[in-house]
């Protein structure tokens, strides 16, 4: 599986798709409900914590939105043959619901936030399909969310 090295919030970028947006779950702008509750995951042991996660998409396209309240720190790995994606979060914490499944509309099945027994987190998403990291970005907040977001775009395999 293909690996990214640790990413850090760039400065101020922007999606293609405007991520201010508000749009039904279906749109690629990032939905604005979060996941259902669920007992959170670990205290806020760290100084970064995850405290929403959001799908959206359309089509052959999936947007995964992490909210947090300082800048995330990243790496991803995507095993297409398993229809797996991992998302490490190295030194956050998670508030965020724990496990759910996504919207229908999305190519992601389910997933699932773990400890990784260093401070950190780790997401597993199940995939429906094999898909390709069309995008990624951490963004700063804005005037109209107090929230440090990373957004993830997946597409769908031809």
């Amino acid at each position: 599986p293909a690996q990214s090295p640790p990413v850090a919030s760039p400065p101020e970028q922007t999606p293609q798709e405007s991520d201010k947006a508000e749009a039904a779950p279906a749109s690629l702008s990032p939905p604005t409900a979060p996941a259902a509750a669920v007992a959170p995951l670990t205290p806020a042991a760290s100084a970064t914590a995850v405290s929403a996660l959001r799908f959206g998409g359309e089509g052959g396209k999936t947007r995964i939105v992490f909210d947090a309240n300082a800048a995330l720190t990243y790496r991803t790995d995507l095993d297409n043959t398993e229809n797996l994606l991992v998302i490490e979060l190295p030194g956050t914490s998670w508030s965020a619901p724990a496990q759910g499944r996504a919207p229908t509309t999305s190519a992601i099945e389910s997933w699932s936030a773990q400890t990784d027994g260093q401070g950190g987190t780790r997401l597993v998403i199940i995939l429906k399909k094999p898909v390709v990291l069309a995008y990624q970005a951490t963004l700063k907040p804005e005037s109209d969310t107090p929230h440090h977001r990373l957004v993830i775009d997946l597409t769908v395999k031809p």
